[in-house]
């Protein structure tokens, strides 16, 4: 993505558990691209520290679902905040893979979805698509399935009339 956007445009990658970010900040170095900010924090509701829940496989990392692998603390922000304080003048595109916390990522992002209105790549577990669902559709926004448990989804036009 950092290619994709140009070296005009900004990548803010977002990691929440210590090992997995030391890896992020490994592949940006690796790949030799500068316009990647990557943020060591959690994508919630509110300003908190949160129970992050180990894995197997690091892909699986939740805050809601205890793998039986141990846990470790993390910080926990609104990225409506963050990307205020980022001053940030666009926002295009957002991912959001929340191991079942999407819902709460979406919520602590709402402001920068109602003012951008940017595309948003998801996946979601079909326990958490109903409430996802709703969100979404209070904020205008369409839910297409593009594969599996993802989901893109996009800002209903305005009505011009």
């Amino acid at each position: 993505m950092a290619r994709r956007v140009g070296k005009n445009g900004v990548v803010v990658a977002i990691e929440p558990h210590p090992f997995t970010f030391q890896t992020l900040v490994r592949n940006i170095n690796l790949n030799h691209v500068t316009n990647v900010l990557a943020l060591n924090v959690a994508a919630w509701n509110g300003e908190s520290h949160l129970k992050l829940f180990t894995a197997q496989w690091a892909g699986r990392n939740s805050v809601k679902t205890d793998r039986k692998q141990g846990w470790v603390t993390v910080p926990a922000r609104r990225m409506d905040e963050v990307l205020t304080e980022l001053k940030l003048t666009r926002v295009d595109w957002v991912k959001i893979d929340g191991e079942g916390a999407e819902y709460e990522a979406l919520e602590g992002f709402s402001d920068t979805i109602q003012k951008y209105k940017p595309r948003i790549v998801l996946e979601v577990e079909r326990p958490h698509f109903a409430r996802v669902k709703r969100f979404l559709e209070l904020q205008r926004y369409n839910m297409l399935n593009i594969a599996s448990s993802y989901y893109l989804g996009t800002p209903i036009p305005e009505d011009d009339s």
